[in-house]
Protein backbone atom coordinates (compact mmCIF):
# COMPACT_ATOMS: atom_id res chain seq x y z
CA UNK A 1 0.00 0.00 0.00
CA UNK A 2 2.78 2.45 0.76
CA UNK A 3 4.11 2.55 -2.85
CA UNK A 4 0.60 3.41 -4.12
CA UNK A 5 0.27 6.24 -1.60
CA UNK A 6 3.71 7.50 -2.56
CA UNK A 7 2.74 7.37 -6.21
CA UNK A 8 -0.49 9.29 -5.52
CA UNK A 9 1.43 11.86 -3.47
CA UNK A 10 3.98 12.16 -6.28
CA UNK A 11 1.20 12.73 -8.83
CA UNK A 12 -0.31 15.44 -6.64
CA UNK A 13 3.08 17.13 -6.31
CA UNK A 14 3.62 16.95 -10.07
CA UNK A 15 0.17 18.49 -10.65
CA UNK A 16 0.89 21.32 -8.23
CA UNK A 17 4.29 21.98 -9.81
CA UNK A 18 2.76 21.98 -13.30
CA UNK A 19 0.13 24.50 -12.19
CA UNK A 20 2.79 26.74 -10.64
CA UNK A 21 4.95 26.45 -13.77
CA UNK A 22 2.05 27.34 -16.09
CA UNK A 23 1.12 30.30 -13.89
CA UNK A 24 4.72 31.55 -13.87
CA UNK A 25 4.95 31.06 -17.64
CA UNK A 26 1.76 33.13 -18.14
CA UNK A 27 3.09 35.91 -15.90
CA UNK A 28 6.43 35.83 -17.75
CA UNK A 29 4.57 36.07 -21.08
CA UNK A 30 2.55 39.06 -19.90
CA UNK A 31 5.67 40.75 -18.53
CA UNK A 32 7.48 40.08 -21.82
CA UNK A 33 4.56 41.76 -23.60
CA UNK A 34 5.03 44.67 -21.23
CA UNK A 35 2.77 45.15 -18.26
CA UNK A 36 2.55 48.93 -18.49
CA UNK A 37 -0.93 50.30 -19.08
CA UNK A 38 -2.27 51.62 -22.33
CA UNK A 39 -2.91 55.35 -22.10
CA UNK A 40 -5.72 56.23 -24.49
CA UNK A 41 -7.45 59.32 -25.85
CA UNK A 42 -10.85 59.42 -27.55
CA UNK A 43 -10.82 61.05 -30.99
CA UNK A 44 -14.35 60.20 -32.14
CA UNK A 45 -17.73 59.52 -30.50
CA UNK A 46 -20.87 58.22 -32.23
CA UNK A 47 -24.21 56.75 -31.31
CA UNK A 48 -26.56 54.49 -33.24
CA UNK A 49 -29.73 56.28 -34.32
CA UNK A 50 -32.20 55.44 -37.07
CA UNK A 51 -29.95 52.69 -38.42
CA UNK A 52 -26.83 54.81 -38.84
CA UNK A 53 -24.02 56.28 -36.76
CA UNK A 54 -24.54 59.89 -35.73
CA UNK A 55 -22.34 62.19 -33.72
CA UNK A 56 -22.75 61.49 -30.01
CA UNK A 57 -24.78 64.17 -28.18
CA UNK A 58 -21.83 64.73 -25.83
CA UNK A 59 -19.11 64.39 -28.49
CA UNK A 60 -17.63 67.76 -27.51
CA UNK A 61 -17.06 66.40 -23.96
CA UNK A 62 -15.97 62.91 -24.96
CA UNK A 63 -13.47 63.79 -27.67
CA UNK A 64 -10.16 64.33 -25.93
CA UNK A 65 -11.16 62.26 -22.89
CA UNK A 66 -8.24 60.20 -21.56
CA UNK A 67 -8.29 56.82 -19.85
CA UNK A 68 -5.98 53.93 -18.97
CA UNK A 69 -6.35 50.23 -19.71
CA UNK A 70 -4.37 47.60 -17.81
CA UNK A 71 -2.65 45.29 -20.28
CA UNK A 72 -2.73 42.58 -17.62
CA UNK A 73 -6.33 42.74 -16.34
CA UNK A 74 -8.19 44.84 -18.95
CA UNK A 75 -9.47 47.19 -16.26
CA UNK A 76 -10.29 50.63 -17.62
CA UNK A 77 -9.87 53.74 -15.48
CA UNK A 78 -11.02 57.15 -16.53
CA UNK A 79 -14.09 59.33 -16.49
CA UNK A 80 -16.95 60.23 -18.83
CA UNK A 81 -17.92 56.57 -19.27
CA UNK A 82 -14.39 55.29 -19.86
CA UNK A 83 -14.32 53.11 -16.73
CA UNK A 84 -14.82 49.41 -16.04
CA UNK A 85 -15.86 50.00 -12.41
CA UNK A 86 -18.93 47.87 -11.75
CA UNK A 87 -18.35 45.67 -14.81
CA UNK A 88 -17.12 42.11 -15.30
CA UNK A 89 -13.83 42.36 -17.19
CA UNK A 90 -12.53 39.57 -19.40
CA UNK A 91 -9.34 39.89 -21.45
CA UNK A 92 -10.11 37.86 -24.56
CA UNK A 93 -6.74 38.33 -26.30
CA UNK A 94 -3.54 39.78 -24.84
CA UNK A 95 -2.54 40.86 -28.33
CA UNK A 96 0.68 40.31 -30.23
CA UNK A 97 2.47 41.47 -33.35
CA UNK A 98 -0.32 39.74 -35.31
CA UNK A 99 -3.38 40.26 -33.07
CA UNK A 100 -5.19 43.12 -31.39
CA UNK A 101 -5.59 43.40 -27.62
CA UNK A 102 -9.27 42.62 -26.88
CA UNK A 103 -11.34 43.06 -23.74
CA UNK A 104 -15.00 42.18 -23.18
CA UNK A 105 -16.89 44.10 -20.50
CA UNK A 106 -20.27 42.83 -19.25
CA UNK A 107 -22.75 44.28 -16.81
CA UNK A 108 -23.10 42.82 -13.34
CA UNK A 109 -26.72 43.79 -12.65
CA UNK A 110 -29.97 42.12 -13.62
CA UNK A 111 -29.83 43.50 -17.15
CA UNK A 112 -27.32 42.62 -19.88
CA UNK A 113 -25.05 45.29 -21.28
CA UNK A 114 -21.80 44.67 -23.15
CA UNK A 115 -18.72 46.64 -24.07
CA UNK A 116 -15.90 45.59 -26.37
CA UNK A 117 -12.52 47.31 -26.56
CA UNK A 118 -10.05 46.44 -29.28
CA UNK A 119 -6.63 48.09 -29.43
CA UNK A 120 -4.63 47.41 -32.59
CA UNK A 121 -1.52 46.17 -30.83
CA UNK A 122 -0.29 44.74 -34.14
CA UNK A 123 -0.22 48.24 -35.65
CA UNK A 124 3.34 49.43 -36.35
CA UNK A 125 4.74 52.23 -34.21
CA UNK A 126 4.17 53.44 -30.67
CA UNK A 127 0.65 54.78 -31.24
CA UNK A 128 -2.13 52.20 -31.61
CA UNK A 129 -5.69 52.84 -32.81
CA UNK A 130 -8.62 51.67 -30.71
CA UNK A 131 -12.32 51.09 -31.15
CA UNK A 132 -14.65 50.78 -28.16
CA UNK A 133 -18.27 49.69 -28.48
CA UNK A 134 -20.30 50.46 -25.35
CA UNK A 135 -23.97 49.52 -25.78
CA UNK A 136 -25.13 51.68 -28.72
CA UNK A 137 -22.17 54.07 -28.55
CA UNK A 138 -18.98 53.77 -30.57
CA UNK A 139 -15.71 55.47 -29.68
CA UNK A 140 -12.44 55.59 -31.59
CA UNK A 141 -9.04 57.01 -30.75
CA UNK A 142 -5.42 56.26 -30.05
CA UNK A 143 -3.45 54.53 -27.31
CA UNK A 144 0.19 54.33 -26.40
CA UNK A 145 1.97 52.29 -23.80
CA UNK A 146 2.50 54.41 -20.70
CA UNK A 147 4.33 53.91 -17.44
CA UNK A 148 2.28 53.00 -14.38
Amino acid sequence: MKPIRRRAASQICVSILATVLLTCTYVDFVEAQGSADYVCEAKGAWTLAEGTLKSHDNANLLIGAKFRVSRLTGEMTGNLGFSSAGWNVNVMDLGSEQQSFKVLYSSIGGYVDLGLLEIQQSQKGDVKSFIYLDALHLYTGICSIGVR
